[in-house]
């Protein structure tokens, strides 16, 4: 992966901070159906997979994406693109690894279909 143009300074300080407002946005009940997460919303962070506190980010939410039916097609796409961005040992990449072998491996990325 090349990297990113906008990979130090404020630059990246801000769009992880959005990234992070942009999901942390709408209630509860939002977040425990799955539903806060929109397609375009999910294909924004596709996008910005380039940084590595957005891998974290993604990480920590792509199995809620992949088990909700409006979101499971493209959730398994941002998978497979998370998958293969996590190339550094930042902090940030090593809990974005962390957080996707606690998945439920074994029933849930079975159900994902082929990755």
């Amino acid at each position: 992966t090349p990297p990113c143009r906008y990979s130090r300074g404020s630059v990246q300080v801000e769009i992880e901070s959005r990234v992070q407002a942009l999901l942390n946005s709408g209630g509860n009940k939002d977040q425990q159906s799955g539903a806060k997460a929109t397609k375009q919303t999910l294909q924004v962070m596709q996008q910005l997979l380039g940084f590595p506190k957005v891998r974290q980010i993604v990480s920590e939410r792509i199995e809620l994406w992949l088990g909700h039916p409006s979101h499971a097609t493209m959730a398994t796409l941002l998978l497979q693109q998370l998958c293969s961005t996590v190339d550094t040992d930042t902090d940030a990449d090593l809990a974005a690894v962390d957080n996707l072998v606690r998945m439920r491996a074994a029933k849930s990325v079975t159900n994902y279909g082929e990755l």
